[in-house]
């Protein structure tokens, strides 16, 4: 395998902002190295994506519904296959609001022209210039994960914003999780990924900026399946005896917020279905839970 011919692939998967991903894409077309092949998994069952420039060739693919982002990205790797992606070839999934600075793509491809191990592999997410993401770690005592803002000595889990790693890896781990739906899947995924024997690498020469990371999303949905799928993670993905730790920890967590705010508070509903095993996406959640 010659590292110059690999051919780089680039999944991005859209949701809501037409204008913020048509600036996602303009930005990985900007540097001197640019992806072979664009393509946006269009999860907007209103406002179709349409690419309007003709700088790089992008291929749009429409699901008949929003199955979360993992399941995007998966949509986009089977494109992948079946447009001839070669098990060599890198694959770079992304958010649609993610800015690729100018030479972070050849940055990267220079990385893996001078190293053959086969890894995943994470940015550094900036803001005004300061790194504030540098891949993340578990806080097993605390059961919340925490980005590191300089070069880590040791990575739990690689931010899901923007990650690259070559087609032959994902193949090996079968895809991307798809189970949570929406957060935690980044984790799960980086502990797959470990467990397989492939090593998880931060690149501090490869920027990009993330826009909405550091406002966040504290929406009722965003606090459900961040607490659902966190309390999951850890009460299934963690070694014994962590893992039966949390199992108790997680019952009384949601006895303390049923005594409080009672079946309707958003933590409480996440704590009983991660105490009932559930996973993906739950209906009608604006129904059940007021904002």
């Amino acid at each position: 395998m010659i590292p110059q011919c690999r051919q780089l692939y680039a999944i991005i998967v859209h949701y809501q902002n037409l204008a913020q991903t048509e600036q996602t894409i303009c930005s990985l077309c900007r540097g001197s190295v640019v992806p072979d092949r664009i393509i946006v998994v269009d999860q907007n069952p209103t406002k179709k994506f349409q690419h309007k420039s003709d700088t790089c060739p992008v291929l749009v693919i429409r699901p008949q519904k929003n199955s979360g982002y993992a399941a995007g990205i998966n949509l986009g790797l089977g494109a992948a296959y079946g447009g001839g992606i070669k098990p060599e070839d890198i694959v770079l999934c992304m958010n649609d609001d993610v800015s690729v600075l100018p030479d972070a793509l050849e940055r990267m491809m220079a990385w893996w022209k001078n190293n053959s191990v086969d890894a995943l592999v994470g940015a550094a997410i900036t803001e005004s210039g300061q790194t504030i993401a540098a891949g993340g770690k578990i806080n097993y005592l605390t059961g919340r994960t925490r980005f590191n803002t300089d070069t880590p000595a040791r990575l739990d889990y690689i931010h899901g914003a923007f990650f690259a790693a070559p087609f032959r890896l994902f193949i090996a781990v079968k895809g991307l999780p798809e189970n949570y739906f929406l957060y935690w899947e980044d984790v799960l995924f980086s502990r797959l990924v470990k467990q397989k024997g492939y090593p998880l690498k931060y690149l501090p020469q490869m920027k990009v900026t993330h826009h909405t990371l550091s406002c966040g999303d504290k929406s009722t949905t965003a606090t459900y399946y961040l607490v659902r799928n966190g309390a999951l993670f850890m009460q299934t993905h963690t070694p014994w005896p962590i893992n039966w730790i949390w199992r108790c920890l997680n019952l009384a967590r949601l006895l303390f917020h049923y005594s409080l705010q009672g079946s309707s508070n958003p933590v409480t509903k996440a704590l009983k279905d991660a105490a009932r095993g559930k996973t993906g996406p739950i209906k009608k959640l604006n129904e059940k839970l007021p904002n």
